[in-house]
């Protein structure tokens, strides 16, 4: 049963115990009026933490190069677009400690160079999708290629499509958007102007992704590239 109508059977419940009852015991109405407002008060205070749990992601970005300052223009413009999908983005430089909660784990994002030319050819980023942590951007490929959109507008939408991926927990793409598998010259034109959107399914998936995990099991191998257009 959806947790949106436990409040309503808590209060019908506690109506019940509190309608007075020709000989009935009064003593212990009272108690059961008692625990059913302390179940009320757990749940809104369960259903308040879970919120912040979905909207909350902490991401790491493990950098040795020198982006020209690009990367924290990107890094701004990417919390925009995910404060849209009602998630916010905790971003941090480095790589997260051995004291960093299990319960709040972190993406760890890693800008590359010198990425071989045959390696995933066209690719501009790689997540490992059911691994949950790890996402490679090919940062040499993003700033060497000319583009109609600015260098930090593409890397702004290169992480948002990579992290997104990790939050979701499967590898799969839009039609259209940010997660679209390849961008167009159309898209690059369109970014440059406003951000690419999240389509409706892929908000749905990303507040179902921050739920629990459940074990991927032999899966954590996989991953997902994003790819330039031919």
């Amino acid at each position: 049963m959806g947790r949106v109508y436990i409040p309503v059977l808590l209060f019908a419940a506690y109506q019940c115990a509190a309608q007075p009852r020709p000989g009935g015991d009064q003593f212990h109405a009272s108690l059961l009026r008692g625990d059913l407002l302390q179940i009320a008060d757990r749940q809104q205070r369960l259903e308040s933490m879970t919120a912040r749990a979905e909207r909350n992601v902490t991401v790491y970005v493990s950098n040795d190069l020198n982006t020209r300052g690009v990367l924290y223009q990107a890094q701004e413009r990417a919390a925009k677009m995910f404060a849209e999908a009602r998630v916010r983005i905790d971003w941090h430089i480095g790589r997260p400690s051995v004291a960093q909660p299990e319960r709040e784990p972190a993406i760890v994002v890693s800008l590359a160079e010198n990425t071989p030319a045959n390696f995933l050819p066209n690719a501009l980023a790689l997540a490992k999708v059911y691994e949950g942590v790890h996402i490679t951007v090919f940062w040499d490929r993003i700033d060497q290629q000319t583009r109609i959109a600015p260098t930090a507008v593409v890397l702004a939408h290169v992480l948002v499509h990579e992290i997104t991926h990790i939050l979701q927990g499967i590898d799969r793409h839009s039609e259209s958007g940010v997660m679209k598998s390849r961008w167009t010259p159309e898209d690059y034109r369109a970014m440059a102007g406003k951000p690419l959107p999240f389509t409706p399914l892929d908000l749905r998936l990303i507040h179902l992704g921050l739920a629990p995990l459940v074990d991927t099991g032999a899966m954590a191998s996989a991953n997902s590239a994003l790819k330039t257009t031919n």
